[in-house]
């Protein structure tokens, strides 16, 4: 089934609807910022500014990366309902964190939300971690959390089951209809890609459907020594690897919420 591009038409109409976040990840990156150093910080992937504004907000300087030119659009205008001064502290620039330039250093870079696993090849991973080393301070932290599906992978060793499912529903903040996000998701085991297809469905008052518009996420993950490896090879030393955002112990599968460092000397 073809439908509209990743964070294109429907996904970016409804991402702060459906795209909420991890549980804690806020908290998590606000924190992290606040400790970070004169350099200010670079987010990639800033999508709508569901971190990056509060960022500013808290007295932050930031830079948003993202490649989405409706995102970027969307997040410009809820960042002009921000004050003056939160407005004065952010940049946003469109481009591929695959591949980017800007020119500067930071003393923290963070790729929330999973960001990191829309790199869907090693080549395209070890190309965004040397932009990313080289866009660091000496010292500087790269902050960013992941999810290793290993546990999934085990249960559907025994099922065939890739039957629809409703994931959840909520009220389209502009007509107030009624909105259902179906969902199928399927692994591609070769390549190590998460192929979800996401069909947003639009309901009337009476319950019939308005619009049924299907739509695609790929995501490429990752075991803990693949990740250590790649940010090895491209001189980026690991702090600490939690499976949580308040430090839980890493399980080996699940949520991996990575702190690494560029070294003082390269």
């Amino acid at each position: 089934m073809r439908g509209e591009g990743e964070y294109e038409g429907v996904q970016a109409r409804y991402y702060n609807e459906y795209f909420s976040g991890v549980p804690g990840d806020l908290e998590f990156y606000l924190e992290v910022a606040a400790s970070a150093g004169k350099g200010g910080v670079l987010e990639l992937g800033s999508g709508t500014g569901r971190i990056l504004l509060p960022l500013a907000i808290s007295g932050v300087p930031v830079v948003g990366l993202e490649r989405s030119p409706e995102m970027l659009r969307l997040a410009r205008r809820n960042l002009k309902a921000a004050q003056a001064e939160s407005q004065q502290r952010v940049e946003l620039v469109r481009g591929d964190m695959r591949e980017f330039s800007l020119g500067r250093q930071f003393s923290l870079i963070i790729a929330p939300y999973r960001t990191f696993q829309h790199l869907l090849s090693p080549v395209d991973q070890r190309g965004a971690l040397r932009c990313i080393r080289e866009h660091l301070e000496p010292g500087g932290l790269f902050v960013f959390n992941v999810f290793d599906p290993l546990r999934d992978l085990a249960d559907r060793a025994w099922s065939d089951d890739r039957e629809l499912r409703k994931d959840l529903e909520f009220e389209d903040p502009k007509t107030g209809e009624v909105v259902e996000v179906w969902y199928r998701r399927d692994y591609d085991l070769i390549h190590q890609l998460l192929q979800q297809e996401l069909i947003f469905r639009r309901l009337a008052e009476g319950g019939g459907e308005v619009s049924s518009v299907p739509t695609r996420l790929v995501l490429r993950y990752a075991g803990r020594f693949e990740m250590e490896h790649l940010l090895e090879a491209e001189n980026l030393r690991v702090r600490t690897l939690y499976g949580g955002f308040r430090g839980e112990p890493y399980a080996g599968y699940g949520e991996q919420v990575w702190t690494v460092e560029r070294p003082l000397l390269d």
